[in-house]
């Protein structure tokens, strides 16, 4: 299997084999799902280790004690869990458009 291909060519004959239409695919659509398939596996591996950071922040600091260190595990985890999206997450929990209340995000002090 080489470096970019997630999935072996074996798995993915498999998985094309099982398909109900693959008698209608071309070599074109084979290439096209596999490439998907592939994108969604690279997409779980990278939530799997966001989640494990997040897990292993909690675990190394989630015991320490003070409102404002918890408050930073908390932020912590968020900022792995959200990646990129970090920014935003954070502007939909201070300003909830249904209801149009508003609440604060403490980013808490590092043990």
């Amino acid at each position: 299997m080489n470096e970019k291909e997630i999935m072996s060519e074996k798995a993915f004959k498999e998985l094309i084999d099982n398909l109900e239409i693959v008698e209608k695919l071309t070599p074109y659509g084979r290439k096209a799902i596999k490439y998907w398939v592939n994108k969604l596996q690279r997409e779980n591996e990278e939530k799997d280790e966001q989640i494990e950071q997040a897990l292993k922040i909690a675990f190394c600091y989630g015991q320490t004690d003070g409102d404002h260190h918890k408050a930073w595990v908390i932020d912590q985890m968020v900022r792995n869990l959200t990646g990129e999206k970090y920014d935003k997450w954070i502007n939909d929990y201070i300003y909830d458009e249904e209801t149009g209340d508003s609440y604060t995000w403490d980013k808490g002090i590092a043990p």
